[in-house]
């Protein structure tokens, strides 16, 4: 049974987890700017319709809560109807093939790992308390990057003026 009003569906997918923080650097994050941030990062690729997405995103704003100062977190909203090309386009880069699906990425945008699936509360704190003070992360899962590779950031995105064209 539908509840609730109609919900705007946006073309930007990349959001930051929690709705303005203290922290000014925080607000309005986009993922090609968060990981220009030198800032490790934690990204969060998740659907509405994902019930363990949708847990695993409560964890997470608790953990932004405490490390947010350190750790630049963003969210993808790769569930939506028509699905955004921003956030397919993203999920390619990230290899994404299952939900939740978050990854942590140094301050130089090198992927560390990526945990796959609703990942026990321990895990994510450890993991995200050792990329706050730069230690090897306790947990690694997913390795698509164990090469060196690092993902792209969009086409028309500008390092100087740190804007996206278009």
């Amino acid at each position: 049974r539908w509840r609730g009003s109609r919900r705007l569906l946006l073309p930007l997918a990349a959001t930051p987890l929690l709705a303005p923080l203290p922290c000014a650097a925080k607000q309005g994050l986009k993922l090609s700017e968060a990981m220009r941030s030198g800032q490790p990062v934690v990204v969060l690729f998740s659907a509405d319709w994902c019930p363990g997405c949708r847990d695993l995103e409560v964890r997470m704003r608790r953990l932004e809560r405490r490390y947010g100062q350190e750790v630049a977190f963003v969210k993808v909203d790769v569930g939506g109807f028509p699905p955004s090309v921003g956030a397919q386009w993203w999920a390619k880069q990230f290899d994404v093939s299952d939900l939740p699906h978050t990854a942590f990425l140094a301050p130089d945008g090198h992927v560390f790992t990526a945990l796959v699936g609703d990942v026990a509360s321990n895990v994510l704190e450890a993991d995200v308390a050792a990329l706050s003070e730069g230690r090897e992360l306790p947990y690694v899962m997913f390795d698509a990057f164990e090469d060196g590779r690092k993902p792209e950031l969009p086409p028309g995105w500008n390092a100087r003026s740190q804007t996206q064209a278009g």
